[in-house]
């Protein structure tokens, strides 16, 4: 058991550490958009300048949006709602965003089906599952500049092993036994909060599954996460 003094100092790291975090974006955003005041500005800077504006926003937001999921889960509000979803359509929906920003990077993402038909109907927490696929995808497509990313799930017993794998930089070896910690950054690396990854294990956790990693530096990384396979009989 924690004493008092023990939490509060726990409390008082992660509330400067969500500052830290925050203030980076945000400082981003600030300053590239007092340079966009700038007149006479050439169309090549303002491009320039809009783009990082957008990805500040897009990082600031990730971290809000995690932030949020965290703190329901420590405050015992990550209940699982589970309803009927069709795996098939469901992953086509979740990726689609993703193709078109692979598609700038020169990214190719292709997606994988482990099951068919009736069989790929099944019981889960959409909402849940959703933020888990999009935690990972989007790390994928922001370490793989150049390359390839592949999303797939298949059936295993009596649960599905779901799988995102990319061509990019790959984690270091000294690194990966922190990579699933709170705020934890692999050096060198930019625009992430450090936060989705130790989201993205708490539900996987809540769903009933377990999640994993193999990755090679300059190669390549693999995550891997299961969930109980619960199918729908269609009558």
């Amino acid at each position: 058991m924690k004493t008092k003094n023990e939490l509060l100092k726990e409390r008082l790291q992660f509330i400067a550490e969500i500052a830290h975090e925050i203030r980076i974006p945000l400082a981003g955003i600030i300053s590239f958009s007092e340079l966009l005041l700038t007149p006479n500005l050439d169309r090549g800077k303002i491009i320039i300048y809009s783009n990082y504006i957008n990805t500040c926003s897009s990082s600031l937001l990730e971290l809000l949006n995690n932030l949020i999921i965290r703190s329901k889960l420590e405050s015992q509000d990550g209940i699982v709602v589970n309803g009927i979803l069709d795996l098939n359509l469901f992953l086509d929906e979740s990726t689609k965003h993703f193709k078109m920003q692979s598609e700038l990077s020169n990214t190719s993402l292709s997606t994988v089906y482990g099951l068919k038909g009736d069989a790929s109907m099944i019981i889960t927490d959409s909402l849940k599952l959703n933020v888990i696929l999009n935690n990972l995808i989007g790390n994928a497509i922001k370490f793989t500049k150049k390359g390839k990313i592949k999303i797939g799930y298949l059936k295993r017993q009596n649960y599905l092993e779901f799988y995102v794998e990319d061509s990019g930089i790959g984690i270091p070896n000294e690194v990966k036994k922190n990579i699933f910690k709170p705020f934890y950054q692999v050096k060198n690396k930019v625009n992430s909060s450090g936060l989705g990854l130790s989201v993205t294990k708490s539900l996987v956790e809540l769903l009933g599954g377990d999640i994993w990693f193999n990755s090679k530096q300059n190669i390549g990384t693999k995550f891997s996460f299961t969930i109980p396979y619960k199918q729908i009989i269609m009558e």
